[in-house]
């Protein structure tokens, strides 16, 4: 377990580097969301959240309406594993998301509420959202 713990956590500084360009890594946002994805799936919590929001980045270059349905699907996902981790801003961009309706779901005042009531809950200091 632990081995497995120190592995995920480096794909996720790895990804991270390579996303922001970090230090002396050249940035490579490919590389960086691959990393990401193996972390997540590794059930790293906030690289289920990176790997999210750089799939809404492709999403926002994607013309094709069938693949940006599978993004919708994809980025869903991963924000919602995140939010069951209590990770704050996968709460916070969830919560607007049903709350505008936003990725093609459907407003859900229900979810919208449950989400950043969570956030507020676990993090009661306003911010600057």
């Amino acid at each position: 377990m632990c081995n497995e713990v120190r592995a995920t956590n480096i794909y996720k500084k790895q990804g991270y580097y390579l996303n922001y360009g970090y230090g002396v890594v050249k940035q490579n946002i490919e590389e960086a969301k691959q990393l990401y994805k193996e972390a997540a799936d590794s059930n790293h919590h906030d690289a289920k959240y990176r790997y999210a929001v750089l799939l809404i980045n492709d999403l926002k270059r994607e013309e094709n309406k069938n693949y940006q349905k599978e993004f919708y699907a994809e980025i869903l996902h991963y924000l919602k594993l995140a939010a069951k981790c209590k990770h704050l801003d996968a709460m916070y961009f969830l919560g607007e998301i049903y709350t505008k309706g936003k990725l093609n779901v459907q407003q859900n005042g229900e979810f919208d509420l449950e989400y950043l009531s969570s956030c507020r809950k676990y993090h009661p200091k306003p911010s600057n959202y």
